[in-house]
């Protein structure tokens, strides 16, 4: 039985069994568990005990954030390209929104409380480009100074430099994955928009020459492969051509953004594939691992777009601690996985991995 894997609001198409076989290159725990040891194994542990629903923690082992809103590419398969005039009000993308941003102060202030009660994973991503934020490095930093043990960036890489590079080898991020989903100039420029396949290629093998010259391990760097009917064809071309680039590599199902919006129709018949082999899907561990912050401050139970209506909180107003351990956020663990009681979201994220059913 396939199962599923989240990873950066994507869901994995492969067993674990050929996820190691065929996707990894290195296997990434492995490689940061030899350099920061047993802690760090421990947190995987408890990660794992998580998405098989068998522990719940009294606070999140990792938080997901949005410390800005907007992306240099304007790729047709993302949230930010729904037409904002049509999203609900309280949507954080909605034009009824400013675009905002979570300060340093706060992040520090969440960081603060997170260490104190056993948080030890984070990502400075969501639907954004991180490396737009000029003070990126300062929160990656501040977190690993206070001892977080998983710093992980999601980037498309068009904006990485050599500064950039050898700031986010020093500051402590240990993953740093790349958007990419193509192994051409071709493909990519129909799925990256705006976007140029050679700078990304160079970029992240200049980033690498310098962790190389550094002499350093982190961050590990995963290149993934969103599979649609654009780019299906060239899997094994991906593969091949990635993992002599990459620590690893991720393969993963295209996911619309667009259920109920104007675009869906359009968008699910140039990108939309059968996920077959993701037919029978494992209970949702989310709301037992994570939550995800957006630039605006609101709090949501997962990192797939279709939770972005799912607000539990703001971090303008509670604490993280009190909206994990909230009436809201125990009622919907009860109810994500119920067949009958789900929440309309959860239906909707299952929608846009199979379409209509």
């Amino acid at each position: 039985m396939a199962k599923r894997y989240y990873l950066g609001g994507a869901i994995s198409t492969m067993s674990a069994q050929q996820w190691k076989q065929f996707q990894y290159t290195k296997d990434p725990d492995k490689i940061i568990t030899k350099i920061i040891g047993r802690r760090f194994q421990e947190y995987r542990s408890r990660w794992k005990k998580a998405s098989q629903l068998r522990c719940f923690q009294k606070y999140p082992i990792h938080l997901d954030f949005e410390l800005h809103y907007g992306c240099n590419l304007r790729c047709p398969q993302c949230i930010l390209q729904v037409d904002r005039r049509e999203l609900q009000p309280h949507h954080p993308y909605s034009a009824s929104r400013k675009p905002g941003r979570i300060s340093l102060e706060k992040f520090k202030e969440i960081i603060d409380e997170g260490v104190a009660n056993g948080l030890s994973s984070i990502t400075l991503t969501v639907n954004n480009e991180p490396l737009m934020l000029p003070n990126l490095i300062d929160y990656a930093a501040y977190a690993k100074q206070k001892g977080v043990l998983d710093i992980i960036i999601i980037t498309n890489g068009e904006l990485l430099t050599e500064k950039l590079s050898k700031q986010i080898i020093e500051s402590g991020v240990t993953k740093l994955y790349f958007s990419v989903d193509a192994a051409n100039e071709e493909t990519y420029k129909k799925i990256r928009k705006n976007g140029d396949f050679k700078t990304v290629v160079n970029n992240i093998a200049a980033f690498h020459s310098i962790r190389k010259k550094m002499k350093k391990q982190l961050p590990v760097t995963r290149v993934s492969f969103v599979k649609s009917k654009i780019n299906e064809h060239e899997e094994k071309q991906f593969i091949e051509f990635w993992a002599k680039r990459a620590d690893f590599i991720s393969i993963q199902a295209f996911t619309s953004p667009a259920i109920g919006y104007s675009n869906e129709q359009p968008l699910m018949q140039e990108y939309h594939i059968d996920n077959k082999d993701l037919k029978e899907l494992g209970p949702c561990p989310q709301p037992y691992q994570r939550l995800t912050i957006y630039h605006d401050g609101s709090v949501h139970p997962c990192c797939h777009w279709s939770g972005a209506t799912l607000i539990v909180g703001n971090i303008h107003t509670d604490s993280i601690y009190a909206i994990w351990n909230s009436k809201r956020m125990k009622s919907l663990r009860k109810e994500i996985n119920s067949r009958s009681a789900s929440p309309q979201e959860c239906r909707l994220c299952r929608q846009a991995v199979f379409g209509k059913q």
